[in-house]
């Protein structure tokens, strides 16, 4: 084995136990000896990646990739990558080359599926998760995507494993919190509240995971029920609804019904109810408790 090889070798292990200072000043001395050597890219992809540095993990993954079109490593590092941005398009694309020049590869199978659940395309991702744990049953990442595509089913069977699951394969915390994240970002806040407080369990200490789940429990809890078009639409909710009940008002008033009176009770009475509950209801959950 070569030096440089050995260096590299290095880098990878002081990256997996989190020296990535001592990772970063071994791999420019080994770049520094072998500059055309791909893999020098894909070690500083990957610690841009955990610096948070998305842009410039996207920078030494391509051109690793572009050096070795093939290499499963650094395709799955740019997937990873274009995932973790949402961009949806791009990592779909990466994922389908990646499987189609390895079509035996669980990991590729899990990963497509946690694409397709992610975009709510839950039918196809329950078939990509059979799959992939057809071609590996123990593959921890299949594992998880099979339990994670029937969490969000609303499966109470698969309730519990998320946490067993991840803690087996703690990089995989990722694959879970990018899936609340869209879910949330879809407003499909029932599935996220399921999928958020197994990721809860994995990790109790989570201080802005609870206050999101907090506020995604008041989203779901029927009290909340008549203020959900406001939630749902915001602020131009609220106007349509201040537009809507003065025109009403109005016009009850110019027809001389006491309809008016009785619609200007009532939207006084919705008003006082949006403007107390959330406080009470918040203060409730945490009391009791997110996760059951």
């Amino acid at each position: 084995m070569s030096t440089t090889a050995e260096s590299f070798d290095s880098v990878a292990r002081l990256i997996e136990i989190g020296r990535l200072g001592d990772a970063k000043r071994l791999l420019g001395q080994a770049i520094a000896h072998e500059p055309e050597n791909p893999r020098g890219e894909l070690l500083a992809g990957h610690i841009a990646l955990l610096e948070g540095n998305t842009a410039a993990a996207e920078t030494y993954a391509s051109a690793a990739l572009a050096r070795d079109p093939h290499n499963l490593a650094t395709g799955e590092l740019l997937y990873e990558i274009l995932a973790q941005q949402k961009r949806w398009a791009e990592a779909e694309r990466i994922v389908i080359e990646l499987i189609r020049a390895h079509p035996t590869d669980a990991d590729l199978f899990a990963s497509y599926c946690h694409l397709m659940l992610c975009t709510l395309h839950v039918d196809k991702a329950s078939e990509l998760s059979k799959e992939a744990l057809r071609l590996d049953p123990q593959n921890d990442r299949a594992r998880l995507m099979g339990v994670l595509v029937g969490l969000v089913r609303g499966d109470a069977s698969t309730q519990y494993q998320v946490e067993k699951l991840v803690s087996e394969d703690p990089e995989s915390r990722w694959v879970v919190t990018l899936l609340f994240t869209s879910l949330v970002d879809q407003k499909r806040f029932e599935e996220a509240l399921r999928v958020g407080q197994q990721l809860l369990r994995a990790n109790p200490n989570n201080t802005a995971l609870t206050e999101a789940l907090v506020e995604l429990r008041m989203q779901t809890h029927w009290i909340a029920a008549p203020a959900r078009p406001l939630a749902r639409w915001g602020w131009f909710g609220a106007a349509a609804l201040w537009v809507l009940a003065l025109v009403t008002i109005r016009l009850a008033s110019a027809l001389q019904s006491t309809v008016a009176l009785w619609l200007a009770g009532a939207y006084l009475a919705y008003c006082l109810y949006t403007w107390i509950y959330p406080p009470l209801l918040r203060r409730w959950i945490r009391h009791r408790g997110i996760v059951p």
